[in-house]
């Protein structure tokens, strides 16, 4: 004989949708959370998420200032080295060539030369692409 399964309950469903998260404070840490929280006016909860998204976003911001200040400290670097030189926009758009662009700033990629059209260079800028995700 078949054994039914039993119909999972709402509360377990709502349980396994809602991963618990447990934080031990001190007294004094738990103080100053709660008013903190009652200073912004939102719950204890509410105040670490908020919290949580805005370290995110600063991370974020500096992630992305350190790569553009990386990248153009390298770019300065390799151009008075005299390794790479640019060309005029002109110049490189009269033979079909374009720079690719940055996949997170969408700054052109200088140094790098492809022409889309041709297999090599959707081949290079597939890799481009590819290095950055």
């Amino acid at each position: 004989m078949m054994s039914r399964r039993k119909k999972e309950k709402y509360i377990h469903r709502w349980l396994r949708e809602h991963p618990q998260v447990r934080l031990y404070l001190s007294r004094d840490e738990y103080e100053l959370l709660k008013k903190l929280a009652s200073e912004k006016g939102v719950s204890i909860k509410e105040f670490i998420l908020s919290i949580i998204k805005d370290l995110n976003k600063v991370f974020n911001e500096g992630f992305r200032e350190g790569l553009r200040m990386g990248y153009e400290g390298a770019y300065e670097e390799l151009l008075e080295d005299g390794r790479i030189f640019e060309l005029s926009n002109e110049e490189h758009k009269k033979y079909g060539l374009e720079y690719p662009r940055c996949p997170y700033c969408g700054e052109p990629l200088y140094g790098v030369l492809v022409d889309p059209e041709a297999n090599l260079g959707a081949w290079v800028l597939e890799l481009i692409i590819l290095s950055f995700s």
